[in-house]
């Protein structure tokens, strides 16, 4: 089962005959949409925020497991470990394991990261961190480890399956690192990774875009690889639009749409009337198929159309330095903040050569 948006509400699609299986309308404010896949007691979980709700259905039945209310000034984050919502500046709630809502406090200056367990981790842009355990007072701050000597912190890029990912600078302003650090063990540092061009600036999650496993992402002109820590440096010019499972697409140009796919490889494909709209881009995967929500005269219909393969030539990677400890391999049904907004519905006519239609597809109806 994949999961898409179309038209402001979450659709579910059988990954064997690409018909709709499921739908749940997301109501007002769903426009733009924070989308993440996660995995709980062996079921896949569809996790979606908008600026009024946050609401996690399941993946295979689209059956509804929490529908939260998000106000106005509050904050809601979909992570592996669960949905947190930042009530103001020194409150969030969070879910825990066992289904309840619990409030945590937040510590000053800090951004709540994610649950763990019971208790809430919240972690400041020094690479101080909390865990904590009560709706009133915080504990002592911990520190999280330096990846280099002299590295400066930067702030929290976002998590992954396998662990939080934080920003440094290295100590002569010229490399901009990655580190993982292991949940469960913020002592540990599991892999660093060097991101970004030089001269480049500090890193943001703002450009952090995960792909549809949460094994790879995308983050400024860098593609990152967390199970092999290998980093692909993209073209100076690269903007990225979506992001799927094992590929990433740059926003269209005047020269095609370029595609790269998770072990690096780049392609460009003319389309035949090059503008900012987002004609015939794909909003998810069904393994070679690209779904693409376009228009029709009783509704919004779904087309499956044949990716393109990507070259097989590999852009030179940005250097890595070694890992301490090997990494946890990231559960391939959990993401981060996958978050993807709602896609914008391409043109009916003249259908782009970037995702070449399928010979007579046949539509799903999502009314």
């Amino acid at each position: 089962m994949v999961t898409v948006l179309d038209g402001g509400a979450l659709v579910g699609v059988d990954a064997r005959t690409s018909g709709v299986v499921w739908r749940v309308p997301l109501g007002r404010g769903s426009r733009q949409v924070d989308l993440s896949v996660s995995s709980a007691d062996g079921q896949d979980l569809v996790t979606a925020i908008t600026s009024s709700r946050a609401v996690t259905v399941n993946g295979a039945s689209g059956a509804v497991v929490f529908d939260r209310g998000v106000g106005r000034g509050d904050e809601a984050v979909s992570t592996p470990l669960g949905v947190v919502i930042r009530r103001g500046e020194v409150s969030a709630q969070m879910r825990t394991p066992s289904g309840q809502w619990v409030t945590r406090a937040v510590p000053p200056a800090s951004e709540p990261v994610a649950p763990w367990g019971s208790d809430l981790l919240s972690v400041n842009a020094m690479g101080q961190w909390w865990r904590v355990t009560s709706d009133r007072v915080s504990p002592a701050a911990k520190q999280l480890p330096s990846p280099a000597a002299g590295a400066r912190p930067r702030g929290v890029l976002g998590s992954s399956g396998s662990g939080l990912l934080f920003a440094w600078t290295s100590k002569d302003g010229k490399r901009q690192l990655v580190q993982q650090y292991a949940w469960g063990d913020l002592t540990r540092p599991v892999k660093t990774v060097t991101a970004g061009r030089p001269g480049s600036g500090a890193l943001s999650k703002d450009a952090l875009r995960w792909s549809g496993d949460g094994t790879w992402f995308v983050l400024d002109q860098s593609l990152v690889n967390l199970a092999t820590g290998k980093v692909v440096t993209l073209p100076a010019d690269w903007a990225t639009e979506t992001v799927l499972t094992d590929r990433a697409y740059a926003t269209p140009t005047t020269a095609g749409v370029r595609m790269v796919t998770r072990d690096g490889g780049i392609s460009t494909d003319p389309i035949p009337d090059a503008s900012s709209d987002h004609v015939g881009m794909p909003s998810a995967q069904l393994g070679s198929l690209g779904l693409v929500v376009a228009p029709g005269g009783d509704g919004d219909r779904l087309f499956a159309v044949t990716l393109a393969t990507a070259a097989a030539a590999t852009p030179t990677p940005a250097p890595s330095s070694a890992t301490k400890t090997p990494a946890k391999p990231a559960p391939s049904t959990s993401t981060g903040k996958t978050s993807t907004p709602a896609p914008t519905k391409p043109k009916p006519k003249s259908p782009p050569k970037s995702t070449p239609a399928p010979t007579k597809p046949k539509p799903a109806s999502t009314k």
